[in-house]
């Protein structure tokens, strides 16, 4: 149910997908307090990307999920930002994210929807 989309102008280095993916699944997954086996995250790396003008680093980033029973949004914002800022050297105030609250029926998995 859950998914984090990442996109970045920053280039992609070898090896360090797997592991900041697998990171950002289990992170996402306690956020918002779901099973990592729901969990889907989708790392774009390379895309032409300009943000306050310049194509210095940043990220844009997608949150959905079926409601947000862990943490809230700020606090997710927050975190998330802290995380990527860490761990991918993007300044925090080069980075957006967007939040979705998606109705059970507006989600298929399956062959069927959460609904």
């Amino acid at each position: 149910m859950p998914l984090l989309r990442l996109q970045t102008n920053l280039e992609p280095h070898q090896g360090k997908q797997s592991a900041l993916t697998a990171a950002l699944s289990k992170k996402i997954s306690e956020w918002l307090d779901k099973p990592e086996d729901y969990v889907q995250v989708i790392l774009e790396c390379g895309v032409s990307m300009r943000f306050a003008g310049t194509e210095d680093a940043t990220v844009f980033a997608e949150v959905r999920s079926l409601g947000y029973y862990g943490l809230n949004q700020a606090e997710i914002s927050h975190a998330l930002c802290e995380f990527l800022s860490t761990e991918c050297s993007v300044s925090q105030d080069r980075i957006f994210i967007n939040f979705f609250d998606l109705p059970r029926e507006n989600w298929g998995w399956n062959g069927k929807t959460f609904g």
